[in-house]
This record gives C-alpha cells, sequence and structure tokens, in this order.
C-alpha cells in the first residue's frame, strides 16, 4: 500500500513513548484483541509511526485503539494502519488518526511535553 504524508509538521521523540494498544476493529466490523504493546517513534495531528514486535495484518483494514502518555497527559487515540514495514526483528506501522478530535489532544500533549523538556535542559 502506498501512502503519501502532507502535514505541517511531524515530531521525532529522542526516547520513544510507549503505546498499548488494541484491534478495535477488522474490515469494518467490530473486534477485541487481546492488548499489544509498541513505541511511538513519531507524531503528528493526523497520524503516527509505532513499532512493535506484533505482526499485525495489513491486507485488510485494521483500525487500532491507542492509549499513550506524552509527558504528563494520557491520551487515547483511534487510528487505521495504513502501512505496514518489516524492521527485523520488529515491524513498524503507519497510523492515520480517523478523528480530527485527536489532533487538538496531541497538538495539546506535544506542546505540553516540550515545555517540560526544555525547563528540565534549563535545569541541568
Amino acid at each position: 500500500m502506498k501512502y503519501k504524508r502532507n502535514e505541517p509538521f511531524r515530531y521525532e521523540f529522542g526516547m520513544p513513548v510507549r503505546v498499548n494498544f488494541y484491534i478495535s476493529r477488522i474490515n469494518g466490523k467490530t473486534t477485541a484483541s487481546s492488548e499489544g504493546e509498541g513505541v511511538v517513534l513519531d507524531i503528528s495531528p493526523s497520524g503516527l509511526r509505532m513499532q512493535s514486535s506484533l505482526d499485525i495484518p495489513s491486507n485488510q483494514e485494521v483500525e487500532l485503539t491507542m492509549h499513550m502518555t506524552i509527558g504528563s497527559r494520557e491520551i487515547a487515540v483511534i487510528g487505521n494502519i495504513v502501512w505496514q514495514k518489516k524492521v527485523y526483528p520488529t515491524y513498524q506501522y503507519g497510523v492515520e488518526m480517523i478523528s480530527d478530535a485527536f489532533e487538538e489532544q496531541i497538538i495539546f500533549a506535544l506542546k505540553e511535553f516540550q515545555k517540560q523538556h526544555r525547563s528540565n535542559s534549563s535545569d541541568k
């Protein structure tokens, strides 16, 4: 599947952020898989790139429900897998958010995260 990003910015974490997720829909049908773990490598208001040891089916429409903490803010987002790439021994996934409501949460959390990291670096 070919996917082209057109977004104003993408924030790459120095230290990946842990994410817990489960498959909430496959091909439009509601499901509830067991929970998986991974890390968010970078994020934008419209999507993210995550890495996991799990091989999630990429030949179907897969919707993930994800929970992560950015700074001190807990965020729950829902997105569709748009691409998968094998990066031995793990997999990377491009996930596109399915609602604009998540954009505001992500932007606010990233601003807060940046402020915390700036103040922590200036304390040293």
